[in-house]
């Protein structure tokens, strides 16, 4: 599953970059990046418990690892980042 992500995403300079944008993404909202019910298939995340996240089953890893989130996300009951 992760080994179909375009290797470039785990270099340095996109890490960095993906990073400060989760950390400024996580300042307004809850990110599906953050919670365990996020999983990685191939080049979509979906959500364990079954909710489609933005109308979809799924979004695409990168906007994930962008700190995109789905609406779905921020009012979600099952919403888990283990805090």
């Amino acid at each position: 599953m992760i080994n179909d992500l375009p290797q470039l995403y785990f270099e340095k300079p996109f890490v960095t970059e993906f990073e400060y944008l989760r950390s400024e993404a996580r300042k307004k909202r809850r990110i599906t990046f953050d919670c365990f019910h996020s999983k990685v298939f191939g080049e979509y995340v979906r959500c364990a418990k079954g909710h489609s996240l933005r109308g979809k089953q799924s979004l695409t890893t990168l906007a994930v690892l962008r700190g995109t989130s789905s609406s779905v996300c921020k009012i979600c009951p099952d919403y888990d980042d283990s805090e």
